[in-house]
């Protein structure tokens, strides 16, 4: 049996730093004790407590330890090594890791069994990284000391996303840019067609008509800006 659970350790051990998705291992046993207590204590709607509570979810986070991580975690957050990473969040929280943590507490508080979201952390150079993950949550008998959060990088997906959203918006800015122009070239013909009108009925060396001409020549210059 020995052996056979040595063999077992062996490949899990090996699928684990090999796989190409980031994995960490936590320890939230502590976090699933505070919580407990406060279940005990009298919370029931743990939604609302975090709302009278704000500062609980940065004093949780606190409480979540890195036990592991697998190759594929350190490239993703710029570690050499695995000690970098290891113990509190802090050094790859955000402030919006706090929010999506909010949520991940009522989870927990509820008995979901896994949960998922998307994220901002920073690597350890300090560079911001967008991030799905998904973290599975033991059953409430379990002991929560070896619980995985699987981590996908989609900074490259959130960049082409907000590229994309910046080309409709040129887009439509253009669209609407045309159409004002359209209009105002259609006003301007108006104008031009009535100083042409103006000017037949008038000599040369009338003293308006030069200045029919200036306003002419101005509206010809309009319409080639437009």
């Amino acid at each position: 049996m020995t052996a056979k659970r040595g063999t077992s350790e062996k490949r899990f051990e090996d699928i684990f730093n090999t796989v190409a998705t980031a994995i960490l291992e936590e320890d939230i046993s502590e976090l699933r004790k505070t919580i407990d207590d406060l279940k005990t204590q009298g919370v029931r709607d743990f939604k609302k407590y975090l709302d009278e509570n704000p500062d609980f979810v940065r004093k949780a986070s606190l409480l979540i330890r890195i036990v592991d991580v697998n190759d594929a975690a350190l490239k993703l957050y710029r570690a050499d090594s695995k000690a970098e990473l290891l113990g509190s969040l802090d050094k790859i929280f955000t402030p919006q890791s706090c929010d999506v943590l909010r949520q991940e507490l009522i989870a927990i508080a509820e008995g979901k069994r896994y949960f998922e979201a998307e994220d901002v952390n920073v690597n350890l150079r300090g560079e911001s990284i967008d991030i799905w993950f998904h973290a599975s949550i033991p059953p409430a008998e379990a002991e929560f000391r070896n619980r995985l959060v699987s981590i996908i990088d989609i900074t490259e997906r959130k960049q082409l996303e907000a590229e994309l959203e910046k080309a409709r918006k040129l887009e439509a800015i253009g669209t609407l840019a045309g159409g004002i122009a359209h209009d105002f070239n259609n006003l301007l013909t108006a104008i031009l067609g009535n100083i042409s009108l103006t000017k037949i009925h008038m000599r040369p060396d009338d003293k308006d008509f030069k200045r029919l001409t200036d306003a002419e020549n101005a509206c010809m210059q309009a319409t080639e800006l437009s």
